[in-house]
């Protein structure tokens, strides 16, 4: 709870979580998780966060379950289950960290090989970042020199173009 104690955070979730009443196991349950996340146990907070989102499935903390889920995905190198809930998430809470989930999914994606896909990500994080703080050679560049489109835009970008992904527009 304090200090990176984690493992006395677990203990303190888990009894909250056999000595509290139901009101309480909710938010028990995501501490318990949360402690599991930070403390490395990567796969044990994956199976914690999924019985919360299957037990609680309408609770106000889903989006943070979702987020807190991919990012043990993530660490856990299960990188398509890690987009799958960074997406869930962001269905869920549009607008916050919008362009933050948007690049980690494009860098995933990237390492996964997937450089088209990430360049969709990339630019779609672009379009809710103001002009002026954006990076000339940005990511999905980069992103394209991977998928082998050297000179830049070209036949890589053309695919990506004729795909014409959604958008969502940015929230005022």
């Amino acid at each position: 709870m304090r200090n990176g104690d984690w493992a006395g955070a677990e203990g303190a979730f888990r009894s909250a979580l056999a000595q509290s009443g139901p009101e309480n196991y909710p938010e028990a349950q995501i501490g318990l998780a949360t402690s599991q996340l930070r403390a490395g146990q990567y796969l044990e907070a994956i199976e914690t966060f999924s019985i919360f989102l299957h037990l609680y499935p309408d609770h106000e903390l889903q989006s943070d379950a979702f987020y807190l889920r991919a990012r043990a995905y993530q660490y856990s190198d299960m990188i398509p289950e890690a987009v799958a809930d960074y997406d869930r998430y962001l269905e869920l809470r549009p607008g916050l960290l919008e362009v933050e989930v948007r690049e980690r999914v494009g860098d995933l994606l990237r390492a996964n090989d997937q450089p088209l896909e990430a360049v969709e990500r990339y630019r779609s994080a672009a379009a809710f970042t103001p002009l002026e703080s954006r990076s000339p050679a940005g990511e999905d560049r980069q992103a394209l020199q991977d998928a082998g489109d050297l000179e830049g835009p070209g036949p890589s970008l053309n695919r990506l173009n004729s795909k014409q992904p959604v958008i969502r527009e940015k929230r005022r």
